[in-house]
């Protein structure tokens, strides 16, 4: 479980919907806190064109389902590891 001592550990919060993303806004003990959480399809910018960031939850459905989201967190992925290592390059600068 998430909690907001965790905050001073990460330097990124991933969410994979908008109820994720407001629950992890009240647990941030602060606004640099909650400058860390993203949602997770933000870093695809194909879902930022759509409009559609939000993480199908394929809890309820079937095994396409669980390949939809799938597809999702992938296609967001290239878009994770590129921000970290921006924000890694950063560091080693400072």
């Amino acid at each position: 479980m998430f909690a907001p001592d965790h905050f001073a550990r990460v330097d990124l919060v991933l969410a994979l919907d908008s109820g994720h993303l407001r629950s992890l806004r009240d647990l941030a003990p602060d606004d640099a806190a909650r400058d860390k959480i993203r949602l997770i399809r933000s870093f695809d910018p194909e879902s930022v064109a759509d409009g559609d960031l939000e993480v199908a939850d394929p809890y309820y459905g079937d095994k396409r389902d669980f390949e939809i989201a799938y597809h999702q967190l992938v296609a967001a992925a290239a878009g994770i590891v590129e921000h970290v290592e921006h924000q890694l390059r950063r560091s080693v600068r400072t």
